[in-house]
């Protein structure tokens, strides 16, 4: 992550005026909403953040360890 330059949480804004809308591509609803993805490109989680501990899942993740 340190050299891709990933440091920092990125919020991006759904456009609904696009069609597909963003929502209707990646399958979700609801806002907040994040998406856990490995590092082969699979998502691993989708849903509310509350839902997980992200500090442990993106250390995991990192470390090439599964989602618990």
């Amino acid at each position: 992550m340190n050299k891709k330059g990933w440091l920092a949480i990125e919020h991006y804004m759904v456009d609904s005026s696009k069609k597909p809308s963003p929502m209707q591509t990646y399958n979700f609803m609801g806002v907040p909403h994040v998406m856990l993805v490995d590092k082969s490109g699979t998502v691993v989680f989708k849903g509310h953040p509350m839902l997980r501990n992200l500090e442990a899942d993106m250390l995991n993740l990192a470390n090439d360890k599964p989602l618990d």
